[in-house]
Formats: C-alpha cells, sequence, structure tokens
C-alpha cells in the first residue's frame, strides 16, 4: 500500500510561549508545546508511522511512555511542527486520533494541576469551574493534512489559511499573563485601588504559597496551568487514545529569575570578596533581611553554574540559591518601601544591608540581563530536498543536546533547544560569548554529517542579543528579539550574523549588527575584546570600576559627540575613515588615562572600534559570499562598547 505523509501543526507558539510574567513562565510554555509536539509524534508512531523530520533527541519519547533513561528532559526540544510519515496507510492511519490524544494530554495534566490547586479550596468555585473548562478545551489550534508526496512543504500552510479556528469570547477581567482570556475568579470589573486582594486569589495564594502566585495577580486557567503544571508533573499519568499511557518526570519548580542573572556575576564576586568574619556578617545581616521579607523561595532554583561552584562547599551559602534576586538592586528596594508602607521599615533594613554588601566588592549590581535568540539560515529551504534530511536531523539533533552544555558553561538558562532554534536567558556579561560558542558548534555539527553523495549541508546561524533591564517587561525583550533577529541580522545584513539592542528605562538605547565573518577575531567578539581592553582587565595595576567607568564615559561621550556632529551615523561620508581614525585616536590619548603600553596599542584599538562601527551587509549567491559597506558609520558600536565596559552604568554606578 502507498504512504501517505502527514503534516501537523499545534499553535498558538507566540500566544502560548512568549506570553510570560516571571522567566519561569516563559520556560513552561516552551516545554509544554514541546511535550505536547512529542505526544503527537508518540500518537503517530503507535499506527506504525515514521517520524522523518526532524527526529526527536535521543530518549525523549521514551520519557513521554515512562521508559526514559538517564537525565529526563527539562527543557522543550521539539520543535511544534514536523512531519511523519506512515507505512500502512492511508486505509488504517486516523489523524483525528492524533489531535484528541494531544488535546486529552493537555486536559489531563490541566485536571490534575485544578485537582491539586483549586479543588481543595473552600470557596464556590461554581463559575470558576466554567471558565476553566470554556479555556482548556478551546485554546489549542490544531492543523494537520495528508499528502501523497513528501516535498509538499506548503500544504499544511494552505491549510492554515482556512482560518477556521475561532477562539471563544471571554468577559470580565482578563488575565494578567495571557492576553485576552477571562482570570480565573470571574470578576466583572477590575478592583478598585485600595479594595485589596480578591478573596478567590488570596485563598488560592494560601494553597499554593506565596512564591508561586504573588499578590495581584490574578491569571487565566491556561497560564496558571504554565505556573503549576511543574508541581503535579513527576506523577503525572494519563490515557490517550491508540493504547498509549503517558508518564510526567522531574522538572524544575524553580528557574533563576531575570533579576538573579543581571546580579550573578556581581553575587559571584561578593563571595569571592568577602574574607573577614565582618564582611561576612554583612552579607548574612543582608540575608536575614531579605528573609523577613519572602524574597526567599523554599525551592532551590536552578540557579548559574558560577553560582553553584561559589557555594558548592558550604551548606550555609547554598541558602543564596533560593534568593529572589530583585531584591539585590536599592531602586527596587527602595520603590517597595515607598509602596509598601506597612513594611517600610523592612525593606529599608534591607537597604542598609544591601549597602553594607556593596562595600564589600565597591561595585553594585549591573540591572542588565540578556535575551539570546539563535536561529538556523535558510534552513527550511533545505528541508524539502529528502537527501538532505536525514544529515540535517542528525547535525540539529547533535547541535541541540550540545546546546544545554554551552548555555550552562556560559551561566545562562536554557529555555528552549530544539532543531535549529535556541533561546536562553543569560547574565549580561555571558551573552556575546554563549551566541559565539552556539555559532561554531552549530558549524561544527553540520561539517560532521554529509549527504549520500559525501557533500556537506551549508547552513549557517544568525543570533540576536536583547539586552534588558530589570524593571522592563520580560515579554518585551522576548517579543523584540525575534523581530531583532529576523529584519536585522538576517534580512538587513545578510545571515550568518548577529544583532544586538541595548533597552534602558527610557527606551530603545542602541541597535548594531554584523556579519560574524566581521565580528569575530580568533575566538572572541572584536567588540568585546575592545571592552575588555578598555577595562584594563589584563594590566597588572587594574584600576577600580569607577576610574574606569568614569574613562569610558568620557572619551565616549566624545567620540558620540564627533559622529553626531558630522552625522556619520546618517550615511554622510563628510569624512574619510582614516581622519575619523585620527580624531578619535587623539581623543583617545588625551584621556590622561593610559599606561605608556596603552599608548604603544592606542591606533591598533581605535582602528579596530571604527571597523565595528562599519555597517556591513552580507550577500551570498551561488556558494559565494562577498561582504559591502554601507555609507557612513554606526554610532551605535561605540555605545554598546560603552555599554560593555559600564556594564549599563555611569561613572557613578546609575543605570544611565
Amino acid at each position: 500500500m502507498e504512504s501517505k505523509y502527514f503534516h501537523i501543526t499545534l499553535g498558538p507558539v507566540q500566544g502560548f510561549v512568549a506570553q510570560a510574567r516571571r522567566t519561569r513562565d516563559f520556560w513552561s510554555g516552551s516545554f509544554l508545546l514541546s511535550w505536547l509536539s512529542g505526544v503527537a509524534m508518540l500518537a503517530v508512531e503507535q499506527q506504525r508511522g515514521e517520524i522523518k523530520f526532524p527526529i526527536p533527541a535521543d530518549g525523549y519519547l521514551e520519557w513521554l511512555k515512562g521508559d526514559g533513561k538517564n537525565d529526563p528532559p527539562q527543557q522543550g526540544s521539539i520543535p511544534n511542527r514536523f512531519k511523519a510519515m506512515s507505512m500502512k496507510v492511508p486505509a488504517e492511519f486516523d489523524a483525528d486520533s492524533v489531535v484528541q490524544s494531544i488535546q486529552q494530554a493537555w486536559q489531563a495534566l490541566a485536571e490534575q494541576v485544578w485537582q491539586k490547586d483549586l479543588q481543595p479550596l473552600d470557596i464556590d468555585l461554581t463559575e470558576t469551574r466554567k471558565i476553566w473548562d470554556r479555556q482548556i478545551k478551546h485554546f489549542w489550534e490544531i492543523s494537520w493534512c495528508l499528502s501523497d508526496k513528501a516535498d509538499a512543504s506548503d500544504l499544511l500552510d494552505r491549510r492554515k489559511n482556512w482560518r477556521t479556528y475561532q477562539p471563544p469570547q471571554e468577559p470580565g477581567v482578563k488575565c494578567m499573563m495571557m492576553d485576552g482570556w477571562q482570570e480565573l475568579s470571574g470578576a466583572k470589573r477590575p478592583g478598585r485601588a485600595g479594595q485589596g486582594e480578591r478573596p478567590f486569589w488570596k485563598a488560592v495564594r494560601k494553597q499554593t504559597g506565596q512564591v508561586d502566585l504573588r499578590a495581584g495577580e490574578e491569571l487565566c486557567a491556561i497560564a496558571f496551568v504554565k505556573r503549576r503544571f511543574s508541581h503535579i508533573f513527576p506523577t503525572f499519568q494519563a490515557k490517550v487514545p491508540n493504547e498509549l499511557t503517558l508518564y510526567g518526570w522531574c522538572v524544575p519548580v524553580n528557574v533563576p529569575s531575570v533579576s538573579y542573572l543581571a546580579a550573578t556575576h556581581w553575587l559571584e564576586e561578593t563571595f569571592k570578596q568577602a574574607k573577614t568574619p565582618e564582611q561576612w556578617d554583612s552579607v548574612w545581616r543582608l540575608y536575614d533581611a531579605l528573609e523577613l521579607i519572602e524574597a526567599h523561595d523554599g525551592h532551590r532554583a536552578e540557579v548559574p553554574l558560577c553560582i553553584r561552584k561559589a557555594t558548592e562547599h558550604s551548606g550555609e551559602k547554598r541558602q543564596w540559591q533560593r534568593l529572589d534576586g530583585q531584591y539585590l538592586f536599592d531602586f527596587i528596594l527602595q520603590s517597595k518601601a515607598r509602596h509598601e508602607p506597612e513594611q517600610q521599615a523592612v525593606f529599608e533594613e534591607a537597604l542598609i544591608a544591601l549597602k553594607e554588601v556593596k562595600d564589600i566588592t565597591e561595585t553594585k549590581p549591573s540591572p542588565f540581563y540578556a535575551v539570546l535568540l539563535m536561529d538556523g539560515d535558510s534552513l527550511g529551504s533545505q528541508m524539502s530536498d529528502v537527501k538532505k534530511q536525514k544529515p540535517i536531523s542528525k547535525a540539529l539533533n547533535r547541535f541541540t543536546a550540545n546546546a544545554s552544555d554551552i548555555v550552562c558553561q556560559h551561566n545562562g538558562f536554557l529555555v528552549y533547544a530544539g532543531g535549529d532554534d535556541v533561546l536562553a536567558l543569560l547574565p549580561m556579561e555571558d551573552a556575546m560569548p554563549c551566541a559565539l560558542a552556539l555559532r561554531n558548534d552549530y558549524a561544527d555539527c553540520f561539517a560532521r554529517y554529509k549527504t549520500e553523495e559525501g557533500k556537506a549541508v551549508a547552513s549557517t546561524l544568525s543570533g540576536a542579543i536583547e539586552y534588558c533591564h530589570v524593571k522592563s517587561p520580560l515579554m518585551k525583550g522576548l517579543f523584540d528579539a525575534h523581530s531583532l533577529l529576523d529584519e536585522v541580522a538576517k534580512d538587513q545584513t545578510g545571515r550568518d550574523s548577529l544583532a544586538i539592542r541595548v533597552w534602558k528605562p527610557g527606551g530603545l538605547h542602541l541597535e548594531w549588527s554584523c556579519p560574524w565573518e566581521k565580528a569575530v577575531k580568533g575566538d572572541k567578539l572584536v567588540i568585546e575584546q575592545l571592552a575588555d581592553t578598555l577595562c584594563h582587565t589584563d594590566a597588572d595595576n587594574e584600576q577600580n570600576r569607577k576610574a574606569v567607568n568614569g574613562f569610558a564615559w568620557g572619551f565616549f561621550q566624545k567620540a558620540e559627540k564627533l559622529f553626531t556632529d558630522m552625522r556619520l551615523n546618517e550615511g554622510e561620508d563628510i569624512l574619510e575613515v582614516g581622519v575619523v581614525h585620527s580624531l578619535l585616536t587623539a581623543q583617545y590619548l588625551h584621556t590622561g588615562q593610559l599606561t605608556n603600553k596603552e599608548h604603544t596599542s592606542a591606533i591598533e584599538l581605535v582602528k579596530q572600534l571604527i571597523n565595528q562601527c562599519q555597517l556591513y551587509v552580507r550577500q551570498h549567491n551561488e556558494n559565494k559570499t562577498e561582504y559591502y559597506e554601507r555609507s557612513g558609520l554606526s554610532i551605535d558600536a561605540l555605545k554598546l562598547t560603552r555599554f560593555l565596559v559600564t556594564e549599563g552604568q555611569d561613572k557613578e554606578g546609575q543605570t544611565v
């Protein structure tokens, strides 16, 4: 019997994954979407189907069946779109049963969350149950098609264009996480200032704990499942069509917050610099003060590697792994003191303790973290070539398997790695090295696997880094990363490129992009090497952070003024590059901050800086790659270098 090709897609992807109030919400959405894609794959295999692309990571589907070995999956790793071939269809293959398996798995998971967290509440849940059932049963949009051709890649897109999915009407007050969905209490109108927390949510918060659900948070059913599923997943079990039983496993119930990631290296440095008993007394005074304001979680988070190493030999120090990182920033404590007068004295005590700890290192934690998004270039056009599917699948599986270790080694938290996509959150200091390491590994993986003709599949990896302030909504950086990657790194710069944006509290501060070929020298990004040089990281007499920031602030202010006055950033070629080089070198030499050794390297340093200001465009045609320079120079390269040197703070340590 002739084989058929089954295509299926599950969504809304961005509507489910990217709508998040915390790091954990975002991780949960990615994990659950990948898990449901795995359920669909199992449902296909149960009907003697063969997954053709992408091939799931080794052992992933076994964990869904309860037969997993080694470490269980901790991140999403299966794309939400895949293709399967059934060996003995079309008469026997039941596509609807695949859809039913997805829906029943989701509904069973949601029901177990309900039974654990909401059913025990001693309040009337009639209206809440109606909202819950309506939202859980009608959230997912699932489209599928069957084809006689393996390369009918556009058929599923045409099916999706039918637009047959219509979400339910949602009345009342809306969810704070998932836009447009009603929150679970069933309230008809928003609460007024001073009325306090709704009784429903007060009861839920008492049941779930105050860390998982903060005062004032009101969620819909979908968001509530994202927030709480990890607590029931280790014991999860559900039967779905085709005589298939699904099982869960242990997953993180607490992941590092973006504020914790931002403060990671400052906290690491504090542990290293604290030597005397008096200094450690200050550290523990801060910990005790934060404990009074419920800044700790009962569950230890998946903290960055450098913090694990700094605390691994001390049970006491490991308590810092449960810390809510937002309270390591004085501006947040000050805001809390103003808006929560009943705890003002507690917050003020924490501020005093925090100042004592900052005196140990004479620095402040940087208030910036990084969102890193990476994606393969034009790989979709090669997926339709059946000869290339096997080496592509093997290369992507190896890359996905390596991504977790690479992100971990760079102190980050991997949200998702599946196919040619990677999404991670990192301390700002580690984002560039991590992006380069992933890019290099991607190239190595594709060089390793070849077609039957012995040819490697040509594929490159583009990346986007969003440096975001801890006060900025997480969703803003996540949504913007996709446009930065697609519109700037790929379309504008020509793919195989890196694009970076820095967002400060006042809005967009800079946007810079460059092809990898022009951005990297040796094993490091040039712009990062320049920042290291300006920080005197290799000098024997390293200056303190305040002096370094003051130098960077002064030099770059003058350099940026030159660019603005000469309209170099507007595509004007009023000055030749050589003249700009001479002017910037003179400014650099006259700062009065340089040693004799640094004087001799100043000319080369400024030359490299100007090179990063060039507006490069990559063009690839018929196996030939060329690089062109657009007119003008980018002032954003200067801004980015200063941002890296100062960690987003001015010479007095304030955010700028």
